[in-house]
């Protein structure tokens, strides 16, 4: 048999390794912005490599509940350092808010940048900055599309109707055959709108339900630890509710029902109607025509104020 040669041994045992990939050096930069009256902060971040390959983020974040909005720029410094410690990259992080910056500097010292920034990294600190403006302004400009949930259970019986209705008249109604939870059924006319209205990037839901309000918000600011006490289908909505408004500008507040507003009424109506016409077994044309009548008298109130607010001004 024969006996193979050590420089065989060699070139079978020790192979070569294959060549480790090159480590690049990512510059980025992150600004924020304040919009006051969505109560959001818009965070941009730009990323950019040797080859000037840019990577763009612009997030619509809820404001903190406590401290300042620069603290998100730090959410997304983490963000960004985490990326490029898993591609094996290195990365050097320009901050325009003072105080984000001298956080940032405790927390990672080696990534953050602290000198004159550089043409190049001057350049991306600017996109990042029109990003982010950018975003401020199409949110500014663009008022929120109101809706009004609401759902009707009748005293000792299964069976909840809900409904949802946005200022322009379009609606949508559905029945939970099987529940006997009030605050379960307005959970699910919230769901129910964010669904309808998925391509708004903006909405203001309106509801009459305290509770419901209040659950919702505990979720969004504490996440599901706040669930403790909560059933389980109770806790499962409030999930679904939470991942919907992510990414998106909603705001979702408490109406006293029955106080004559106009969208909230109609969205009572509607779900009391779609609960009596599922209980009494109508056909879908008789139900539509009910569900018409309803829009259409909140399409006369709309017209009212309308009419009233020009007078107004005319007398002005």
């Amino acid at each position: 048999m024969r006996v193979p040669s050590p420089r065989e041994i060699e070139t079978k045992f020790h192979a070569p390794s294959k060549p480790q990939r090159r480590r690049h050096l990512l510059r980025a930069s992150v600004h924020s912005g304040f919009v006051p009256h969505l109560d959001r902060v818009v965070v941009a971040s730009v990323t950019t490599d040797e080859n000037e390959f840019q990577h763009v983020r612009v997030s619509v974040r809820p404001h903190p509940q406590e401290g300042h909005s620069f603290a998100l720029q730090l959410d997304e410094v983490r963000h960004l350092i985490d990326a490029a410690r898993e591609a094996g990259d290195v990365i050097d992080i320009a901050l325009h808010h003072p105080a984000a910056q001298a956080l940032a500097l405790t927390q990672f010292p080696l990534e953050v940048h602290t000198e004159r920034l550089p043409a190049t990294h001057r350049d991306i600190s600017a996109l990042a900055r029109h990003l982010c403006q950018q975003r401020m302004h199409q949110l500014r400009v663009r008022r929120p599309l109101r809706v009004a949930t609401d759902a009707s259970l009748q005293t000792g019986s299964h069976g909840v109707g809900i409904a949802c209705v946005s200022e322009n008249g379009r609606y949508r109604s559905s029945y939970l055959e099987s529940a006997n939870d009030i605050l379960l059924g307005e959970l699910h006319a919230i769901e129910l709108a964010l669904r309808t209205w998925e391509n708004e990037s903006a909405l203001v839901i309106q509801t009459d339900s305290f509770t419901s309000v209040s659950r919702i918000r505990q979720a969004r600011t504490c996440g599901l630890a706040a669930s403790r006490g909560w059933s389980a289908p109770v806790e499962a909505v409030v999930r679904d509710i939470v991942s919907l408004c992510e990414g998106r500008v909603v705001r979702i507040e408490w109406v006293r029902g029955h106080s004559g507003d106009p969208l909230n009424d109609t969205a009572d109506r509607l779900a009391v109607a779609r609960r009596r016409t599922q209980r009494s077994r109508l056909t879908m044309h008789e139900a539509n025509r009910i569900y018409k009548g309803i829009i259409e008298d909140l399409r006369d109130a709309a017209d009212a104020v309308a009419e009233s607010a020009e007078s107004a001004l005319a007398r002005s």
